[in-house]
Order: structure tokens, then C-alpha cells, then sequence
């Protein structure tokens, strides 16, 4: 991880997420914060995995990332992504791991919203779209 060409802030988000460190709402109830520790869109508890990999929103996510790359694999927390990686190697791991920084610092920037109230809404809208529009752009099976 502090190989790949993203910057520093992004490296030092990684490795967090690889040791679980992330604030997640689990974790920020966990030392009495402002959460009660589940997630704002499907309201079971929220720690890193479930950011990552099992929201709608991660969930859809994954989805794209598996259609545009023709793969089938669907991990569900850190470890089992870091197993699939170590089946790559060369530059396809390296493009791969960047990819995975990259939809994971976008779901997380996303999820920093979930700390203001009003913008719930809309990212549960912007969840709503992005499945509306998996599902029109999604290949009908022939």
C-alpha cells in the first residue's frame, strides 16, 4: 500500500482501513461519540466491512467494478480483498489495489456525510439513483 502513486493522505486511509482503525460507527459509539453505531442507509451496525462491502451503496459499488473488470469475485471484508489481490501480481495487482483505494476513498468521502443529518437524504437518493441506473445499464442475460 505505500508503494502505489496515490497521495499520502489516501495511503495513511488505507492503512487504517487494513488495521480497522477507520472511525466507523461502531467504532465512534464504542468510545461515546455522536452515533449509535449503525449505518445511516440500512440501519445494521456499521463498522469497516460493512462501509466497504456489504452496504447497497458499497454492494453496488463492487458491482461496477466487477462488471467493467469481467470478474465474478465478491469479497465481503478487507482480508478476503487482500487475499483476492495476492492472486495478482505485476502491474495488474498494482492497478487493481489503486482501484480498490480509489472506490474506497470515494465511499468514504461519501460516508462523511453521514454525520450531518440533512445530507442523509440525499445520499440514500444518490444510492437510489446509482441502483436505478445499475439496473437500466445492467446486460439482460441472452
Amino acid at each position: 500500500m505505500w508503494e502505489a502513486p496515490v497521495p499520502l493522505k489516501i495511503k495513511i486511509f488505507s492503512w487504517q482501513l487494513a488495521l480497522d482503525k477507520l472511525p466507523s460507527g461502531l467504532q465512534i459509539h464504542a468510545r461515546h461519540g455522536p452515533s449509535n453505531g449503525l449505518c445511516p442507509l440500512c440501519g445494521v451496525p456499521e463498522d469497516a466491512s460493512h462501509i466497504f462491502f456489504s452496504c447497497s451503496l458499497a454492494i453496488f459499488a463492487w458491482s461496477v467494478t466487477r462488471q467493467m473488470l469481467g470478474c465474478n469475485w465478491c469479497p465481503t471484508n478487507f482480508a478476503q480483498f487482500h487475499d483476492i489481490l495476492s492472486s495478482f501480481s505485476g502491474y495488474p495487482r498494482k492497478l487493481l489495489w489503486i482501484l480498490f483505494l480509489a472506490q474506497s476513498w470515494a465511499l468514504w468521502n461519501l460516508w462523511s456525510l453521514r454525520c450531518k443529518p440533512r445530507e442523509k437524504e440525499g445520499l440514500s437518493w444518490i444510492a437510489r439513483e446509482l441502483r436505478e441506473l445499475y439496473a437500466a445499464l445492467k446486460p439482460t442475460p441472452s
